[in-house]
């Protein structure tokens, strides 16, 4: 008896050691799913960091400095070089293609980088740096051009400066689908005879849908990532002393460096963005058309926003240009008869 009780005792002992061993690896494996929900990746070939955000909102200051943070402080505790880099996707929130690189090379060199994925044209170019000369020991950019939910591989060629080949790095990774990227349901044959320049294409959203984002295809029509917006579309991307400049809310525009970092916002107060805004070079300024909120009309003013200060200026109101029109149009009940959507640079001096 006392022989089969230790045998039983036994017996369980291993069940209790199987089962915690089968509760541990299921614990571990949930927690690698997590992650993997958290950074948007399915698998990867290479160490991937993570950014703990508290702010939710990628267009806070809050989120972008956690983010500075946190980078830094991976820097700071590893002495990342280019054959083993700092690798975090999408550390900034603005672009859901791509992965924040940073590695210290031994010599001077510039980086040309190819990505590729199932289907997809291949896109290649030279990395900027901020370097003067071109070439660089510190290197630190944002790779973009990956496609969600495809397999994706990228390879980054260091060159000296005499374009001498030094090394070839490759990786591959594969990114969590996008459901809000919107699908193709339908392909026509244009009738022009000049070739398709080289993507990525920037598709922009409708507020009225889901889709309402930044979308970028390459030339076979694979969507190569999104920047998130809030809640309202944007009708123009500017290029403004290297950043790129979008709306991304009804009252708000950012400037993105080439990082990925948002690194400033304008608000517009109580003016709503209703389409079209362009960039005033000589006077630093944004030039934009907008709803009036203490207003009925709509789609009828236009304000300036300076860059450096963010005053906001109302220029124009358009109604007044057809006084006459509206008189009319107003007693008849009808409050927005004379609109302005878009407006072009007419000369060196104005904007029409």
């Amino acid at each position: 008896m006392k022989r089969k009780a230790l045998w039983i005792s036994i017996i369980g002992i291993l069940l209790i050691g199987f089962v915690c061993l089968f509760c541990y690896r299921h614990y571990i494996r949930q927690k690698q799913i997590e992650q993997k929900k958290h950074t948007g990746l399915v698998s990867e070939d290479f160490p991937v960091q993570d950014i703990k955000h508290q702010s939710k909102n990628i267009y806070e200051d809050a989120y972008q400095a956690e983010t500075d943070t946190q980078l830094q402080i991976m820097k700071d505790n590893h002495s990342y070089t280019i054959e083993d880099p700092l690798l975090v996707w999408n550390p900034y929130g603005t672009n859901t293609g791509s992965f924040y690189y940073y590695g210290i090379s031994e010599q001077d060199s510039y980086v040309v980088c190819e990505v590729t994925c199932n289907n997809g044209s291949v896109i290649k170019h030279r990395l900027k740096n901020d370097s003067d000369s071109g070439v660089t020991k510190t290197h630190e950019y944002l790779i973009t051009g990956l496609a969600p939910g495809l397999k994706n591989h990228f390879s980054l060629a260091f060159y000296d400066a005499g374009n001498n080949l030094i090394h070839t790095y490759q990786y591959t990774v594969t990114l969590k689908k996008d459901k809000q990227i919107p699908a193709i349901t339908k392909v026509e044959k244009g009738n022009s005879k000049s070739s398709l320049t080289d993507g990525l294409f920037a598709v922009l959203g409708h507020d009225k849908s889901k889709a309402k984002n930044i979308y970028y295809y390459d030339n076979n029509g694979i969507c190569r990532g999104k920047t998130p917006l809030d809640d309202y579309r944007t009708d123009r991307i500017l290029t403004i002393d290297g950043k790129i400049v979008y709306s991304y809310s009804l009252t708000d525009i950012a400037f993105v460096n080439r990082l990925g970092k948002v690194e400033k916002t304008l608000s517009l107060g109580k003016y709503e963005l209703h389409h079209d805004f362009m960039y005033d070079e000589k006077r630093n300024e944004l030039l934009c058309l907008v709803n009036d909120t203490d207003k009925d009309t709509i789609e009828d003013v236009l304000i300036s926003v300076n860059i450096e200060t963010g005053k906001v200026k109302k220029l124009v109101l358009i109604g007044q240009t057809a006084e006459k029109i509206e008189v009319c149009a107003h007693k008849h009940g009808f409050m927005d008869t004379v609109r302005c959507e878009t407006f072009e640079e007419a000369s060196l001096t104005g904007f029409i």
